[in-house]
């Protein structure tokens, strides 16, 4: 039987958690009070413009991925008095109401607690000070996306949450909240570790689907490069060598869940695990993307494209129109550039 064993909320977007001994899901499937308020950057107080859609992108104002110090600071809103508390341990930063005064007061507090931080040259970057508290404090408007949600299928299979909305997804997974989990070899590790929560019994991997049965994927990896102007060439080698050899990929395999790139490593017993053997196949149907470095970016907008139609935004039709002429866009500069001979 599920059981919940904490609950919070995220009243000011990007900042850590605040427990709640409940929580009020509106009509719209949002919790109330949460992400209700933001702290932007100068020149980002206005949400950016994603085909229609708001968006505002943490990279445009304060948030822990970004400031790490935030992390030590603690945020209570009280909805019924529409003020926000901010400490630090035991001392108070500031506890103000949302009226101009109070938004000054917060702003204030807050950026003289990132200076006195290991994060204030951030606050030194163009655009970025002053800061300003944005956000009425009750309507939920600042997730990643401009709805919110997103959900990989439309038949019910996934929830129509953003995955950063999900605060425990291996609870998530062990609850059947959401029945498949596209992830990666390390979450095999979260599984093991919360063995009494998700059973070995109740759950199994398998491969990545394609058009015609099984799909290929691209292998995520990293690249050891030796200097030409090192001093120690044979110690830098050894490293390499060392690094890349088959009892060290079977040592990251046991320590962090990471696979191992070398075809040789897979005789090992530790991989004979019936959950790894999708795993096996799949490294054998590897797949490239694109050479172009506006890959990433068009990634995000047909994911953005994908949500707009499961969302009920846009026709299937329209979406792909949309999609075409933005990718377009992003290619421009590339097209001119081969044009001129500049790249090849």
């Amino acid at each position: 039987m599920a059981v919940v064993s904490s609950l919070f909320r995220y009243p000011v977007k990007g900042f850590t958690p605040e427990p709640r001994s409940e929580l009020v899901v509106q009509d719209d499937g949002r919790i109330a009070g949460d992400r209700v308020l933001a702290f932007r950057f100068a020149d980002a107080t206005d949400p950016e413009d994603a085909d229609g859609l708001d968006s505002w992108p943490k990279s445009r104002g304060l948030a822990l991925m970004d400031f790490p110090s935030l992390a030590r600071v603690q945020l209570v809103f009280d909805a019924d008095t529409s003020s926000v508390r901010m400490s630090e341990g035991n001392r108070v930063l500031a506890d103000a109401a949302l009226d101009d005064a109070g938004r000054q007061q917060l702003e204030a507090a807050i950026t003289a607690f990132v200076e006195r931080s290991s994060d204030a040259r951030l606050l030194q970057r163009p655009g970025v000070l002053p800061l300003r508290l944005v956000g009425d404090g009750v309507t939920s408007r600042f997730q990643d996306r401009a709805r919110g949600y997103v959900s990989l299928y439309t038949d019910g299979y996934a929830p129509m949450v953003l995955s950063t909305e999900m605060q425990d997804p291996v609870a998530a997974f062990a609850t059947g909240y959401c029945s498949v989990w596209p992830s990666g070899p390390p979450t095999l590790k979260d599984f093991a570790r919360r063995a009494d929560l998700i059973p070995a019994d109740k759950w199994s991997t398998a491969r990545l689907p394609g058009p015609n049965g099984y799909g290929a994927v691209s292998g995520l990896s990293a690249s050891l490069c030796v200097s030409t102007q090192t001093k120690r060439p044979r110690e830098a080698w050894a490293l390499v060598n060392h690094l890349t050899s088959v009892e060290s990929e079977l040592d990251y395999q046991r320590l962090i869940g990471n696979l191992p790139a070398r075809t040789d490593a897979w005789g090992a017993p530790q991989l004979a695990l019936p959950v790894l053997q999708p795993f096996a196949e799949q490294t054998r149907a590897l797949s490239v993307t694109p050479n172009v470095i506006e890959w990433e970016r068009i990634q995000i907008e047909i994911q953005s494209a994908a949500e707009r139609v499961i969302r009920g935004v846009q026709t299937l039709d329209a979406a792909l129109a949309a999609l075409d002429e933005r990718v377009d866009r992003l290619l421009a500069k590339r097209r001119a550039l081969l044009d001129r001979g500049a790249i090849t």
